[in-house]
């Protein structure tokens, strides 16, 4: 969950909220790049340690997460978030901020999540010196990185599994891809280009660590797999894609 905040003023003008391989990052990226000089996007949890009236208006952080190096509050799911947090949802309401996220067919981000998983067993702890391989073990690696990257994009959008309806605004990626798109408050992405795929991943961990990761090449989902997708993301079909699946 990242907050967009006015510099100037300290003013958070929205809430995005990045569920993984939905191009997320490009946002992030682009408004960092282009609006830089006057917004910045900063990870829930960053914003409340550094500013104490976020801290008194959204309530004491209630931890839930397992203590870890991995844990990561930029792909907080609502759910989550308003848990953690107890008085966001009423704060982000008296203040009348956007809340948004990105979601993108099943199908495509199924293919993406597998591929981008060997990233992320390196990528991540660039910073930290050592590779998830060196750190994890198979069963850590899987509760931690396979269950986030693979998580269903409904948990974005919705508050929790029993909503009926969405409490974030929904862009489909595969409506704005191709254009320019405001996202939130006057704030305009570009989509013309692919940025921060799978490749350029690869390339910028090859080129900052000198390691070469895993790699799985792009694939094709045959018709048994299209299916177990179908099953694996039952929700993300009925809430958000209605009319796509067999």
């Amino acid at each position: 969950m990242w907050g967009l905040r006015h510099k100037e003023s300290g003013e958070i003008r929205a809430f995005f909220m990045h569920c993984p391989k939905t191009s997320g990052t490009r946002i992030l990226r682009y408004v960092s790049k282009t609006y830089g000089d006057e917004y910045e996007f900063k990870a829930i949890d960053t914003m409340y340690r550094e500013d104490s009236v976020l801290q008194r208006s959204i309530g004491e952080y209630q931890f839930i997460l397992p203590k870890s190096p991995v844990e990561n509050h930029s792909h907080l799911t609502l759910g989550q978030a308003f848990h953690m947090y107890p008085n966001l949802k009423s704060y982000i309401e008296r203040k009348n901020i956007d809340v948004f996220t990105m979601v993108r067919n099943p199908y495509d981000r199924f293919v993406s999540c597998v591929r981008f998983i060997p990233n992320l067993m390196i990528s991540d702890f660039v910073n930290l010196g050592q590779s998830a391989v060196d750190r994890l073990g198979l069963n850590d690696f899987n509760y931690y990185y396979t269950t986030l990257a693979l998580q269903p994009q409904y948990l974005y959008s919705h508050i929790s599994p029993s909503s009926t309806q969405p409490y974030a605004r929904i862009i489909h990626l595969e409506d704005v891809t191709g254009s320019k798109y405001e996202v939130t408050n006057g704030i305009e992405v570009d989509f013309t280009e692919r940025d921060w795929t799978n490749e350029h991943a690869r390339q910028e961990i090859i080129e900052n660590t000198r390691d070469v990761p895993f790699w799985i090449s792009h694939f094709e989902l045959d018709e048994g797999t299209r299916r177990f997708v179908e099953w694996f993301y039952a929700e993300d079909f009925k809430r958000l894609f209605a009319g796509l699946a067999h």
